[in-house]
């Protein structure tokens, strides 16, 4: 009800401070140690993207972006990474990698569903969410 919240729960932000997105459920599903996971389907507008093409160690180079606002000029930062978050050179990927986008602006974002999702047992019926639905309601959209 209060929008979007720039926590940096797991870290500063690696790729600069702001709300972070993924298109891999898979890899956002590695932030949250439930066993129920729920996603936040979201439309993000990135604008001008800053591509990040390197990986730095922000012990070692204090020019990071790690916990910094975005690139000047820029309404987003955009990175390729794989499983553990390392930066992946576009010449280098291998065949499974996945995205982040940093969003500064929250009215960049429109939320669209919520998605309740479990790790399969083997079954094939559909899981139930523990929270009944009513209690997320959609975003007010003027």
């Amino acid at each position: 009800q209060t929008g979007f919240a720039s926590l940096s729960l797991v870290d500063d932000g690696y790729y600069g401070k702001g709300i972070y997105f993924t298109t891999f459920s898979n890899y956002a599903a590695c932030y949250s140690p439930e066993v129920e996971k729920v996603f936040i389907l979201c439309a993000v507008l990135p604008g001008n993207l800053y591509p990040i093409i390197e990986h730095f160690d922000k012990n070692e180079d204090p020019d990071t972006f790690c916990g910094k606002p975005l690139k000047s000029g820029y309404n987003s930062h955009g990175v390729i990474v794989d499983k553990n978050g390392t930066v992946i050179a576009r010449e280098n990927l291998p065949a499974l990698f996945y995205d982040e986008i940093v969003i500064n602006e929250e009215f960049n974002i429109v939320p669209v569903w919520v998605i309740f999702a479990q790790k399969s047992n083997g079954t094939k019926k559909p899981v139930e969410p523990s929270e009944p639905l009513e209690t997320h309601k959609p975003a007010n959209i003027p």
